[in-house]
């Protein structure tokens, strides 16, 4: 598609048995450049918590 770069591409199979997902974490560095890091993670929590778990450190 012009004008749009792909940066993830998943059939959330892993991910399948989750109430919610997040794909994908953007962070800045020190100097202020973004970076991209793909990461497709499943919760289980209610709607409420979702938005706490989701901003907790990475499960292994």
């Amino acid at each position: 598609m012009e004008g749009y770069k792909e940066l993830l591409s998943d059939d959330f199979t892993g991910v399948a048995g989750s109430t919610a997902a997040t794909v994908a974490e953007f962070t800045k560095d020190a100097s202020g450049a973004w970076e991209f890091r793909p990461m497709v993670r499943g919760f289980d929590s209610e709607p409420a918590g979702f938005s706490a778990e989701m901003g907790s450190a990475s499960r292994p």
